[in-house]
């Protein structure tokens, strides 16, 4: 369980083409900023180290059609 004061995020996709010639999502990527409370910093390392280790379910989801890389940065 994750707590946080304010919490922005964004996604870039990256488009290519498959072997016909026809546009596809070919990566993606995930930034996501955080302001965390001194008192839940030690929590939320561990939150991060969860989901940069194994994914969130869109991630885990999605990452197994395309290449997905996830920044999460605190603020």
């Amino acid at each position: 369980d994750a707590r946080y004061k304010e919490l922005e995020s964004s996604i870039r996709w990256r488009y290519g083409k498959d072997e016909s010639g026809r546009r596809i999502i070919d990566s993606m990527e995930i930034n996501v900023n955080v302001e965390v409370s001194d008192e839940l910093r030690s929590e939320f390392s561990e939150v991060v180290k969860e989901h940069m280790d194994h994914g969130c379910l869109i991630t885990r989801s999605l990452k197994r059609g395309f290449p997905i890389k996830l920044n999460i940065t605190e603020i």
